[in-house]
């Protein structure tokens, strides 16, 4: 991968040139979130109609004719004054430099912005709402960090710009706070299919690659938020189930590196030592979605998980939370499309949902093929037409 220094940047696009594009994303990895590779999938499938510059922090991923130019990371700031800094520096080196910028962080400058989860003011005025609102609204407003923060998300969600939601929900929750908000669109993540179905043969030697009896049920779960996503909830229902007998399952966690040391007491205390495997990042999850039995995702906050869409791609039955919980989850038909659970803290009722989905064929193989319909509505080529429909927009205001 080649990383450019900022003083070697191309000037703008000249006539009957590919217009030049400047992606902003500190972190260009496909392994660090959904929103992540979000950016890095939109990056490489849009490449071939633009000339694109890549912003970025830390890059995980090459694609070919992508410049990458490095924003350096300060180690001795906090991580909002960080934020700032990259905000300065990206603003600096992008003026009149390009024919577009499309941020997918929370900065001052760019035509087109993308909203992947719940905005900072959002989230202040739900904490406000609960109990202790004075001492929030104290807490809010004495804050430099929050302050930056929430003065940078009004810039960027000026009437001027272009923006881009993961999702209806995130779109309808944003523009009840920025109602003078008017150009606005709807661009959920997207999936690339499988090419093939891997074969019985193949799926036995991964097993067998990563200790897994050739008969056991597997239970996947992927997140990089371990907390978040539910693998608390998630442990509790795995102890349940090993309680009733259920001895033939196995737990792959996949993403965020090794567990902590509170994970690791709460393995021990439920005595499930033998039933969970920690995985860490794997930069091809193919493989695991085909040699598990069911994804569970009891999410406590999501916009439009990727992880669920790419599940569902692999013909993969899907457990997930209901809305408030999870946006996606208005998209889809409980015990047709996924199993939806409408109390992500629930063990029990978890634990029920992956035996019910594990045991009964007929509704497995329902998920396995109405998933697999829900995702090809979401192709990444599809999704790319429209962003680049967003773009010849915001270039002609």
């Amino acid at each position: 991968m080649k990383i450019e220094d900022e003083k070697n940047l191309k000037p703008l696009s000249s006539p009957g040139a590919l217009v030049t594009v400047a992606v902003l994303m500190r972190n260009f990895s496909r392994t660090a979130g959904g929103a992540e590779s979000y950016a890095v999938q939109l990056t490489a499938h849009l490449n071939h109609r633009y000339q694109i510059t890549v912003f970025g922090q830390t890059f995980g991923q090459a694609i070919e004719g992508v410049t990458y130019v490095h924003v350096p990371y300060v180690k001795v700031l906090p991580r909002w004054l960080n934020q700032v800094w990259y905000a300065l520096i990206t603003w600096w080196h992008t003026r009149h430099k390009f024919d577009l910028v499309h941020s997918h962080e929370n900065v001052w400058h760019g035509a087109v912005h993308t909203i992947h989860v719940k905005t900072v003011h959002a989230s202040v005025l739900e904490r406000r709402s609960t109990k202790g609102a004075f001492s929030t609204w104290l807490k809010t407003y004495t804050s430099p960090r929050m302050l930056t923060y929430l003065g940078m998300e009004r810039c960027r969600l000026r009437p001027s710009r272009h923006v881009i939601f993961a999702s209806s929900a995130l779109k309808d929750e944003t523009l009840g706070i920025f109602p003078r908000q008017h150009r606005n669109f709807v661009l959920a993540p997207g999936v690339s299919l499988p090419a093939q179905v891997m074969s019985q043969e193949s799926r036995k030697q991964v097993r067998e690659s990563i200790g897994l009896a050739p008969d056991c049920q597997v239970v996947l779960f992927v997140a990089n938020d371990f907390k978040k996503k539910g693998l608390d909830t998630l442990l509790l229902a795995m102890g349940l189930l090993h309680q009733q007998g259920q001895r033939d399952l196995r737990l792959l966690v996949a993403g965020s590196g090794l567990p902590t040391a509170l994970y690791r007491q709460l393995i021990d205390r439920l005595g499930i030592q033998d039933v969970v495997q920690f995985l860490g990042t794997k930069a091809d999850m193919r493989p695991l979605y085909d040699i598990s039995d069911c994804l569970a995702h009891p999410t406590t906050q999501d916009v439009f998980p990727m992880v669920v869409l790419e599940a569902m791609a692999h013909q993969l039955p899907v457990i997930t939370s209901c809305s408030p919980w999870n946006s996606m989850a208005d998209l889809l038909r409980s015990n047709q499309d996924a199993l939806l659970i409408s109390d992500p803290f629930d063990a029990q009722v978890l634990a029920a949902a992956i035996l019910k989905c594990l045991t009964e064929k007929y509704l497995s193989s329902c998920l396995r093929a109405n998933g697999l319909e829900f995702s090809k509505k979401y192709r990444w080529d599809h999704i790319a037409l429209a962003q680049a429909d967003i773009y010849e927009a915001a270039r002609s205001h």
